[in-house]
């Protein structure tokens, strides 16, 4: 299943989403979820209007050390990127790539904000 998160970022500053892909457990009894290990899985991430007709931004998406952290990965827009980006409402997801399958592993709706203090 796909994880929903939605999201602001405020223009002209640093932005960082942590996430981590899991799978249900499978064991008998067990109601959990276990981080899936994604070495070697590629990713995409984008924002685009709430109409997907203009791509606002591509997030730089890296993984955690997976011996440490499974599962885990980042999202990241630096402030120059933000303060690029227009006051307004959209959408994103992040799509990862395990051997030719592609998961929607998280979706959710973005709202850019001016910012107060960094300008």
């Amino acid at each position: 299943n796909t994880g929903v998160f939605n999201i602001e970022i405020v223009k002209g500053t640093d932005f960082l989403l942590i996430g981590r892909v899991q799978e249900k457990n499978q064991a008998f009894g067990s109601g959990g979820y276990e981080p899936v290990n994604v070495t070697g899985w590629s990713w995409t991430a984008k924002i685009r209007s709430a109409d997907l007709g203009t791509l606002l931004a591509t997030f730089v998406v890296t993984i955690a050390d997976q011996s440490v952290d499974p599962g885990v990965f980042y999202l990241a827009l630096d402030d120059v990127t933000t303060s690029d980006l227009p006051v307004t409402s959209g959408v994103y997801d992040v799509i990862a790539d395990s051997n030719n399958v592609k998961r929607q592993v998280l979706r959710g709706t973005v709202k850019i904000l001016e910012s107060v203090s960094a300008y």
